[in-house]
């Protein structure tokens, strides 16, 4: 928690499976972070992985009033997933940018 108090833009390229724990305790910080305001995440990762980052993701979004752009191109969110990303923005007022590129929206 203390190293994302200090960091105000983040960029995630690639998740390992194995390594989805440390995932999770990101996206819980990213609940009650104050300073993070940029987040980046291309990840061209399997559909049941993509699923279950964006539902943390969209958790995280729900509770947090500090990020300001949200980059998640290259996901493979489908339709479904970018219904469950609209709701979450209509709890959360502070996201002013959204890029959804190269997702299976559509």
């Amino acid at each position: 928690m203390k190293l994302i108090e200090r960091i105000h833009s983040l960029a995630f390229f690639y998740f390992p499976e194995e390594r989805l724990s440390l995932v999770v305790e990101f996206f819980e910080c990213l609940k009650v972070n104050t300073s993070v305001t940029t987040l980046e995440m291309d990840i061209d990762m399997q559909e049941n992985m993509s699923n279950q980052i964006l539902s943390l993701l969209v958790d995280a979004l729900k509770a947090n009033s500090t990020l300001l752009e949200l980059s998640v191109v290259n996901n493979t969110i489908g339709d479904e997933g970018a219904i469950v990303l609209a709701d979450a923005l209509k709890v959360n007022t502070a996201l002013q940018q959204l890029d959804l590129d190269d997702n299976k929206i559509g």
